[in-house]
């Protein structure tokens, strides 16, 4: 329908139509969740959630969205996302 071949990616496509692709919207799930965590009301739940962000920081992306403001955070998936479609 669209001219694509079932070998060719649909990322330039889901990018052109803004949308994420479920990688990226997984990870923008994740960093709305981890948000909630680190600023939980109840310390204990902050505390475990610090002690599991030092020692699981392996996407670096990840890790910092967490501390960016909502709006900086679902603009550095969009230029993740766009960097994955352009390379």
């Amino acid at each position: 329908m669209f001219g694509y071949n079932k070998r060719e990616s649909v990322s330039a496509l889901l990018l052109s139509l803004e949308r994420l692709n479920v990688k990226h919207l997984i990870m923008l799930r994740k960093i709305n969740f981890y948000k909630r965590l680190l600023y939980s009301s109840d310390v204990f739940i902050h505390n475990m959630f610090c002690t599991f962000l030092c020692n699981n920081c392996d996407d670096g992306i990840l890790f910092k969205s967490v501390f960016y403001r909502k709006s900086d955070a679902i603009h550095s998936v969009w230029s993740a996302f766009q960097d994955y479609v352009l390379c």
